[in-house]
């Protein structure tokens, strides 16, 4: 029952990499945006057109006081000004249509409307707009969306690697040729990697770079057309790793 609950979150669940970007926030908190288009789009896909296989309904719309805004000063202490950040909120409810029935879901979307940058106080044009795309997403989260991105899978770079192989074969015109460019790259992965453990001088310098190849083979190794390269090319390197272990302790004997 659980693995039938799963298929519309499992089917929507991985992200393009192109429609996605690196960002950093207030206070130096980092993540990874999502393309709003690209989920209305993959929303659109399952459900059918807005309006009639999916939708939404704003429920409301308020504005929040923060804290009083300190003005920068150069060569001199932040001053106190009259203004107060602000933040628009956004309630909305989503709906959707799936096996003939229907679903619906609701979030919020945060955005600050009143704040302070190193240009000054700025206050944000388009509130509700920001705000709608915030909670849209969230909305579609709540489905499972995009769901290997608010799990922080992104923050793993042979994650990102493994998705965007499985996205090249999948929007390639040739999907053949595309296996086919993509079982040689992993190829050629591995054996610049055996060269590289070869003619490494420390048993760490082994560790660290077999490590990392076998990680990297281990997530490639989960798209099907590349497993059986990934599995060699993991022994490979494994053999590799420890031939050479031996070989520098001997050289220190």
């Amino acid at each position: 029952m659980s693995k039938e609950n799963l298929k519309l979150w499992d089917s929507v669940c991985s992200t393009d990499p192109s429609a996605t970007k690196s960002y950093k926030g207030v206070g130096g908190f980092s993540g990874t945006a999502i393309n709003s288009i690209y989920l209305i789009r993959k929303a659109t896909e399952l459900f059918g057109p807005i309006g009639i296989g999916w939708g939404y309904e704003i429920i409301s719309e308020t504005i929040t006081e923060g804290a009083p805004i300190a003005v920068p000063v150069e060569g001199a202490s932040p001053v106190l000004s009259d203004y107060k950040e602000k933040i628009h909120t956004l309630r909305l409810k989503l709906w959707y249509k799936h096996n003939g029935e229907r679903g619906e879901t609701e979030h919020f979307g945060h955005t600050q409307m009143v704040y302070v940058n190193k240009y000054g106080i700025q206050t944000e044009q388009e509130p509700s707009k920001k705000s709608l795309t915030d909670a849209m997403k969230k909305c579609l989260s709540m489905i499972g969306f995009s769901a290997d991105i608010f799990l922080g899978e992104f923050d793993d770079a042979e994650y990102r690697d493994q998705v965007k192989t499985e996205y090249d074969i999948k929007k390639a015109e040739n999907r053949e040729e595309e296996i086919v460019i993509k079982q040689l790259e992993l190829t050629e992965y591995v054996t610049r990697h055996l060269a590289v453990i070869k003619t490494a001088v420390s048993v760490n310098e082994i560790a660290g770079i077999s490590k990392s190849a076998i990680r990297h083979l281990d997530r490639q190794g989960m798209i099907a057309e590349l497993k059986q390269i990934s599995n060699r090319g993991i022994i490979a390197i494994t053999d590799q790793a420890e031939a050479r272990k031996k070989e520098i302790k001997n050289e220190t004997l």
